[in-house]
């Protein structure tokens, strides 16, 4: 559940002034948005964000907005569920050609992202031993409030990343959508500030532009 500040703030070297980049570092959660929110016509809404830009087009990723992402699967945009994305799995789905274009590159980075900080936050498993507090008849409601406190988590991490990245702006079909919300920081419940900021510093030591990805892949992945 890691937002959209959070992935622009990993991004190192150049990376973030390169729109295809940012584009496909926006795609793994931006599509799934757009499929929910127009249906077929998220068509029209990507091709008009990617307008001017080399950015590949809707069709390529369809079929994926459309499919539910689980654990037990590589469906979905995150191929998989994005706590756990099968990052191989995609990276080795791409012809050579596509593995040096910016978009590619930037998919890429949001889906090891994702990897690094849940294997780290082990957010799934602090989940879990919320939910052995339960006691009453309503479970689903007990969830509702674990996961409001989540988003409230996450929502002071964005308030941090704010005051301690001002270079970082919302791109505005990100703004449009009116998803990323501030909180003064207060009590976190699931989320580690300290440990954020280390995975973002880990990160940002890459050039994920241009630098040779393979390794970078490999030595993410030994530690995710």
């Amino acid at each position: 559940m890691p937002g959209y500040l959070i992935h622009y703030a990993v991004c190192g070297g150049k990376s973030l002034q390169n729109r295809e980049f940012v584009l496909g570092v926006e795609a793994p959660d931006i599509l799934k948005k757009y499929y929910k929110m127009y249906g077929d016509a998220a068509c029209k809404k990507w091709e008009s964000i990617c307008y001017g830009t080399s950015a590949p087009e809707y069709a390529e990723f369809a079929l994926r907005a459309q499919q539910k992402e689980t654990l037990a699967s590589t469906d979905g945009l995150h191929y998989g569920v994005s706590s756990s994305p099968n990052v191989r799995l995609y990276w080795q789905s791409l012809s050579e050609m596509k593995k040096y274009r910016p978009f590619y590159r930037g998919y890429l980075w949001h889906l090891l992202t994702d990897r690094l900080l849940y294997a780290y936050l082990d957010i799934d498993s602090k989940f879990e031993k919320s939910l052995e507090r339960y006691n009453g008849n309503d479970i689903e409601e007990f969830r509702k409030v674990e996961v409001e406190k989540l988003h409230k988590d996450w929502d002071m991490i964005n308030a941090c990343i704010h005051e301690r990245y001002l270079e970082i702006a919302l791109t505005p079909e990100v703004e449009e959508l009116g998803v990323v919300k501030y909180l003064a920081k207060g009590e976190l419940t699931y989320v580690d500030e300290e440990l954020v900021f280390a995975l973002i510093k880990f990160m940002r030591s890459f050039d994920p532009l241009e630098s040779e990805m393979d390794p970078i892949i490999e030595e993410i992945m030994r530690v995710a």
